[in-house]
């Protein structure tokens, strides 16, 4: 066998190597957004629905929202009936403000830790509820 041969032999599976990590890493994005971000995205959009829900319900039983911030976020949810056994806290921080025109703003903050392992995309889930407990907005920012 000649040299070209064992050359030949060696630089085709090297470059086709090259040539499948190149195109992996091309489409790496779409696959973390795919596999690893939407999921996670889905469960927030499902944990905010049940967290409207459960605010709609303190504003009917006692006339008004219940205001948290992220520090005070566990306690809070518990007392407004949130089962924290499978809530997404893990990867994201919870808080609720009541807004000047009355309205609540529940946001989902991404922790800092997530962000930078790459499990959650840098960014926040907004949603509002008008005083009389309709969600108005909601949406990931930005």
């Amino acid at each position: 066998m000649r040299w070209d041969n064992l050359q030949n032999i060696v630089y085709v599976p090297v470059i086709a190597l090259a040539l499948l990590l190149l195109t992996g890493g091309y489409f790496m994005p779409d696959i973390r957004r795919a596999m690893i971000y939407q999921p996670r995205a889905d469960r927030i959009e499902v944990a905010m629905e049940e967290l409207a829900g459960h605010q709609r319900g303190m504003l009917h039983a006692k006339g008004k929202f219940l205001a948290f911030d992220a520090s005070e976020a566990p306690p809070n949810l518990k007392a407004l009936g949130v089962n924290l056994a499978n809530w997404p806290s893990e990867d994201f921080l919870f808080d609720a403000a009541v807004q000047p025109n009355k309205h609540l703003r529940l946001r989902a903050l991404p922790r800092p830790d997530a962000v930078r392992d790459m499990r959650v995309e840098a960014r926040m889930y907004v949603a509002d509820i008008s005083p009389r407990g309709a969600v108005t907005s909601r949406g990931w920012n930005p």
